[in-house]
């Protein structure tokens, strides 16, 4: 025979009545009812979770892609930028010769001018000689 308990009055191991029985049990099938949808709500978390870790493993795939591009493109840039100030030694040095070219030529134009300024001198003189003559051969 089952005993009751002191302090409740409850049955031990079972209930006081049967209406205290099906209230334990509608309240169980809440809890269980809770309990479903706790398990669905978790299990669409655990959906959102696992989107989102690939979503980030996929960011993380693009971050390292694009990592490595910039790395490349660095890489370029830094040879463009070698090359740009070869090229610019390059072309200073050509401007220097160019320019030594140039006064040069300048020097040879001067040598030029003085040479016809000579020419135009000894035609000068050629000319008198050449009146003196004339006037040798006219006054005899």
């Amino acid at each position: 025979m089952a005993q009751t308990s002191s302090t409740t009055g409850e049955l031990q191991g079972g209930f006081r009545t049967e209406k205290d029985e099906v209230t334990a049990l509608a309240q169980i099938q809440v809890m269980q009812q809770e309990i479903h949808s706790l398990k669905q709500s978790n299990n669409a978390r655990l959906l959102e979770a696992a989107s989102n870790k690939e979503q980030i493993e996929k960011l993380i795939l693009e971050i390292s892609t694009l990592r490595e591009q910039n790395s490349t493109l660095n890489d370029t840039i830094l040879n463009m930028k070698s090359e740009y100030t070869a090229l610019q030694r390059r072309n200073n040095e050509h401007l220097k010769k160019i320019k030594e070219v140039f006064i040069q030529i300048k020097g040879s134009f001067i040598q030029v001018k003085g040479s016809f300024v000579q020419l135009m001198e000894s035609f000068n003189k050629m000319e008198d000689h050449m009146e003196n003559m004339e006037k040798t051969f006219t006054s005899t």
